[in-house]
């Protein structure tokens, strides 16, 4: 997190930590919380965790240290948090993919509804579509390169991430070839966009709007209902010729399974009073991301939502399970 971020939540006046200060039993909480996030430093799921560890710190007074733990689709670090013991020293800022997971692997040694208890919503963010100058500067321009060449090389941050399943949905709808090549989350593609490795990516605002304004790269659409407020000029696909075309992520946070429910409310309390404070909410707009929140109940019920319609897309797209 920049020096920035971390001077944004400690302006918040002292009065003001106090008026959100949940009223727990004490004893309630941690003595120390590991957060783990299973995505690399700086990609979006990493900002929004790092957002959520400052409001862990502050309003719990626990120290509160972030590990990545990167790889597999966010499998990895999934996996290890499910295996912690359920006392709330280890926490998982888990993203989208978690409801993915489920329809591209056979054995992933955790089931996302049974594993966790759900916390809260920590965030939302939109995707768009950036590409290197080569591939176009226009999404009309884009789609017709794609389809004379047929040779198409594309980023994603793995096999079944939103960034995956997001162009093979485009690719199918338009028909042309594309070659798939993952890394291990966002940011890394953004160096081989530059040098002309791969030509596109379907990638969240935060890693868009960091990526050098040079000449470059081209953004060239946003997969939202509406223009984001980080990237106001940028069109939205259906604005760019592409309708009924949405693509997003979220971010939330879990614990084992079998955490006291006196701690999770807590948990969830003093989270969803932190979200709506304006410096929080700043600080995750200053990375292409909104507040989510809601009741731990919510977060269930979005996850296994999400879980039945990823299971679609992943079919309709071809994608068979590892």
């Amino acid at each position: 997190m920049t020096g920035t971020r971390r001077q944004l939540l400690a302006s918040v006046p002292l009065i003001a930590l106090e008026a959100f200060q949940p009223a727990v039993a004490e004893g309630v909480l941690p003595r120390r919380v590991t957060l783990v996030t299973p995505y690399g430093p700086g990609s979006a799921p990493d900002l929004a965790a790092r957002v959520f560890g400052e409001i862990l710190s502050r309003r719990l007074n626990v120290p509160t240290v972030v590990e990545n733990r990167a790889g597999a689709n966010g499998n990895i670090g999934t996996l290890a948090a499910s295996r912690a013991a359920p006392n709330g020293e280890t926490l998982l800022s888990a993203a989208g993919a978690m409801a993915i997971s489920p329809s591209l692997y056979r054995s992933l040694g955790f089931d996302p509804i049974t594993s966790f208890d759900p916390i809260v919503g920590i965030a939302e963010v939109g995707f768009v579509l950036i590409v290197n100058v080569g591939a176009g500067r226009s999404l009309e321009e884009f789609l017709d390169k794609a389809r004379r060449s047929n040779a198409m090389r594309y980023g994603t941050a793995g096999v079944g991430s939103p960034h995956h399943l997001g162009m093979e949905l485009l690719r199918r709808r338009f028909g042309f070839e594309a070659v798939h090549v993952p890394y291990r989350s966002s940011p890394e593609i953004i160096p081989d966009l530059l040098a002309g490795r791969v030509d596109a990516a379907f990638v969240p605002v935060p890693a868009a709007t960091s990526a050098p304004r040079d000449g470059r790269l081209y953004i060239l659409a946003s997969a939202s209902r509406e223009r984001l407020p980080s990237a106001p000029d940028v069109p939205t696909m259906a604005e760019a010729g592409v309708p009924d075309y949405l693509l997003g992520d979220w971010y939330a946070a879990f614990t084992p399974a079998g955490t006291p429910s006196v701690m999770l409310d807590a948990l969830n309390r003093g989270t969803n009073a932190w979200l709506r404070h304006p410096d929080v909410v700043a600080q995750l707009a200053a990375d292409g991301m909104t507040p989510w929140g809601g009741s731990p109940q919510a977060l269930r019920d979005r996850l296994a939502n999400d879980i039945r319609h990823w299971a679609g897309i992943v079919r309709d797209a071809g994608i068979t399970p590892n």
